[in-house]
């Protein structure tokens, strides 16, 4: 949710409005290791804040030990698609 938008929602839920999806992928506790990815951004917020602070947060939460709150991993991978257009 981009809690700097207003919704776009009919019920004006103030939550924010909805910008994509993102998350971990082949994630292994073992190897203390995960992938960010299938990263959607809804047209609305592409070429905005809003990718590049979700990515960030989630590095953040992989990487902070379990202490500060977060899954303390030792490495997070990043893979992109050749085929992907900008």
């Amino acid at each position: 949710m981009d809690k700097t938008r207003p919704s776009c929602s009919p019920t004006n839920d103030p939550s924010g409005a909805l910008a994509g999806a993102i998350g971990y992928l082949d994630s292994s506790a073992e190897h203390l290791i995960t992938e960010i990815g299938f990263v959607i951004t809804l047209p609305p917020f592409q070429r905005t804040h809003v990718t590049s602070n979700a990515v960030g947060l989630l590095l953040q939460y992989a990487l902070d030990t379990p202490e500060q709150g977060g899954l303390g991993l030792r490495r997070v991978q990043w893979k992109a698609n050749s085929v992907n257009a900008a």
